[in-house]
């Protein structure tokens, strides 16, 4: 597994986004149907993930992820940077998309290009990656 310690290389943002829709869909498919509940047990509380087996489950999928996913210069982010990423983009969908489901999220991240849940999903991501 690639890691991120000193020295090693950090994910792309091309990456970083890859590794979110994993996530999301690992989420859903291990049976975590509400993203409220999901959202409550990835959260992150005096370093520490409310749910300790969100850790995992991001580390397998950072796991699954290919060379070219990850950079050792340039915009680069850490995955700890990339899981607050992946996190805030999770919030939005609950608060600004009124998305309650996991399978909801799920279903916006395949929109087409013409789409308007595409629009709305690279919005959210933009958004998500600039912390707000």
């Amino acid at each position: 597994m690639k890691h991120d310690g000193a020295g090693s290389p950090g994910l792309t943002r091309e990456g970083t986004f890859k590794a979110m829709v994993l996530f999301t869909t690992k989420m859903r498919d291990l049976g975590w149907p509400s993203l409220p509940g999901l959202l409550g047990g990835a959260q992150t509380i005096e370093g520490r993930r409310c749910d300790p087996a969100i850790d995992v489950d991001w580390a397998e999928v950072l796991a699954t992820l290919a060379d070219g996913d990850y950079a050792s210069t340039g915009d680069a982010m850490t995955t700890e940077e990339a899981y607050e990423a992946t996190f805030r983009f999770l919030v939005l969908q609950f608060e600004r998309r009124g998305l309650e489901y996991l399978d909801d999220v799920v279903n916006r991240l395949s929109a087409t290009a013409s789409e308007e849940n595409a629009r709305e999903v690279a919005e959210d991501w933009r958004d998500s990656l600039s912390g707000t």
